[in-house]
Formats: C-alpha cells, sequence, structure tokens
C-alpha cells in the first residue's frame, strides 16, 4: 500500500514542571513505531524567538516529526490523544498536521517571521484555518498552535532545525573521540562537512566536546557541521598531518 509522508508540529509552550517538547515528541514516536502505525523518518527542533515578553521554561523550540505513513486518520487520532495524555495540564500544548501540499508560502513566512520576532496567535489560526489542517490544542489557551506550525513551516524549508532522529533513527548522544565512519554509521546522517562546504573523509577523527551536539537540516540533508581542530588547539605533540584530519562539532 502506498505511503504518505506527514508532516507533525508540536509545542507543549512548556511551563515549570513540563519535560519540554523535545523528550515528548520522541517519546510520541516511539510510541507510533511500537503501535505500527507509521515509520518515523526525522525529527527535527526548531528555535523559536527569543523574546522576554514571551513565556517559556528553557529554549522556546519546537518540534517537526516527519512520518511515512498509510493511515492518516489511525495516527492523527493517535496522536491527539497522546499529546493529550502526556502533556502538562498547564502547559497549553498544541498539535499541527500536515502533508507537505498542504503548506502554503503563507505558512512558510509567518514560520520564518515566528524565529525572529513576536506573531500574533490570531494569524497562526487563520493560516491553519485556510489551508485545512488538522489540529488539536489542550489547556485554557491556544499558544501552542503557532509553535506547532511554525515547526512544519521550518521543516519545509529545509534549511532549518537540529535533527533529534535522522533518516529512521533517534540520534545517540555522543562525546569523546570517534572516526567519521563510525559518526555516520551511528548518527544515520546525509553528510558530514565543514561550513565552507568541505565534505570530511570517512578516516577523520571528529571529536564530541559535548554529548548534545545534533546535526542540522542544511538543503534537505541531514548535515553534521564540524570545523578544523586548529595547531594551537592541540597540546598531545600531534603532527602536522594528523591536524589537518582532526575536527570537532561546531557550535553554530
Amino acid at each position: 500500500m502506498p505511503q504518505n509522508r506527514l508532516f507533525i508540529g508540536i509545542d507543549d509552550t512548556d511551563c515549570s514542571t513540563s519535560n519540554g517538547t523535545g523528550k515528548l515528541t520522541k517519546a510520541l514516536s516511539k510510541q507510533i513505531e511500537l503501535n505500527g502505525l507509521g515509520k518515523v523518518v526525522n525529527i527535527s527542533r526548531h528555535q523559536l524567538c527569543l523574546s522576554k515578553k514571551i513565556k517559556y521554561t528553557n529554549l522556546n523550540n519546537s518540534a517537526c516529526i516527519e512520518v511515512l505513513v498509510i493511515d492518516n486518520d489511525n495516527l492523527i487520532l493517535f496522536c491527539k490523544n497522546f499529546i493529550k495524555n502526556n502533556c502538562e495540564k498547564l502547559s497549553n500544548a498544541a498539535i499541527v498536521f500536515a502533508n507537505e501540499d498542504d503548506i502554503s508560502k503563507e505558512i512558510i513566512g509567518f514560520s520564518l517571521k515566528v524565529k525572529k520576532e513576536i506573531v500574533s496567535l490570531k494569524d497562526a489560526i487563520t493560516l491553519i484555518k485556510n489551508n485545512n489542517l488538522n489540529h488539536s490544542f489542550f489547556g485554557t489557551r491556544k499558544l501552542g498552535l503557532i509553535g506547532a506550525l511554525a515547526a512544519i513551516g521550518l521543516r519545509l524549508t529545509n534549511n532549518d532545525g537540529r535533527v533529534i532522529w535522522a533518516n529512521g533513527f533517534e540520534v545517540p548522544e555522543m562525546k569523546g573521540t570517534y572516526i567519521a565512519g563510525e559518526v555516520y554509521c551511528q548518527t544515520h546522517v546525509d553528510t558530514i562537512k565543514t561550513s565552507d562546504g568541505y565534505k570530511i573523509p570517512t578516516n577523520s577523527t571528529i571529536i564530541y566536546e559535548s554529548k548534545f551536539s545534533k546535526p542540522v537540516i542544511e538543503n534537505n540533508l541531514i548535515t553534521l557541521i564540524v570545523e578544523e581542530v586548529g595547531e594551537n588547539e592541540i597540546n598531545n605533540g600531534d603532527n602536522i598531518k594528523s591536524i589537518c584530519n582532526r575536527f570537532k562539532i561546531s557550535v553554530n
């Protein structure tokens, strides 16, 4: 049977007792697969506007799940029930569903705006209704709809978001030193390269300084950005050859 590519935007807006959007989204994704409702392809987290006028607990992220599914109706009902039963009552969580063809230029424009400035809830609701997007919100307010819609729009730019589930697999937390070939196998990224476009050899050394380093979406590819380790950063006697073949995860 043919599979449909569905995008699910989630924002729990966070409160002091919330586990956060990322953990909620990963938990839902695992349940989607365990219940045979679809195949999770990617999960991306998207940074929204950071302003003192916006209430958020941590970093004001929302998330988008990309899933291959045969029966949209069953999956959508399951997701709504899961969020309802697992979000915090005070978090004003929301979930939005869209097929790729549902995403208009107006939605993408709105989503890019959400990254930079405060937007109105009314505008988000208007876009959701005008594009006939299935959605639900939980709690006394609808504020989560802004982030949930923005997550889908930003994902569909194909150039935004940090990836916590790549090409069908959850991205593990990694720290320490690896060979690039090992990183490809463990993270399932599409490419590992420097910010100026140099694709590093698979025998290169990659240093993870933080276990929370994640790949990004760049030109619709799951991409791990690294930077060369400079000579002044090495103090263990490595020679010039090894310096040119050592990289660390970029913090940008």
